[in-house]
């Protein structure tokens, strides 16, 4: 219900920049398109409500970072989380803020980190399994 909270880093980084789209069941129905385009709005990343989570970018690569990096942060929200009743700890809202605007030079894809991420992970697939270039 209270969608990506900023308790970390990977989460603050998106800020603003998440959609939300309340699940419909399997997505059959052709006029799901719709409303999921009129969710994601001006964004490009979406959290699919009881499904799972949703990225487009400037690029494979751009989507793919953004899509690694939001997993992340959900990841450790629900591990927070499932700490019991322990209270999370929130940053102020100056943190948040600084770290919003560090994110931009990220969040449009045509930075060189994309690119460093993108291969290095290739590089972490060659080092394992090769199948993927068949």
């Amino acid at each position: 219900k209270q969608g990506l909270l900023p308790i970390s880093q990977h989460a603050i980084a998106f800020s603003g920049r998440v959609a939300y789209h309340g699940y419909e069941g399997v997505a059959l129905d052709l006029d799901e398109r719709e409303r999921l385009v009129a969710d994601l709005g001006d964004k490009s990343v979406m959290i699919l409500r009881n499904h799972g989570l949703l990225t487009g970018g400037v690029s494979v690569e751009h989507a793919f970072q953004q899509l690694q990096c939001l997993e992340r942060a959900c990841n450790i929200q629900i591990a927070a989380q499932a700490a019991g009743n322990a209270e999370l700890t929130f940053p102020p809202a100056e943190v948040v803020a600084k770290v919003e605007q560090q994110a931009k030079v990220f969040s449009n894809g045509e930075g060189p980190g994309v690119a460093r991420h993108w291969n290095a992970l290739v590089r972490q697939l060659e080092r394992t399994d090769t199948d993927y270039k068949n």
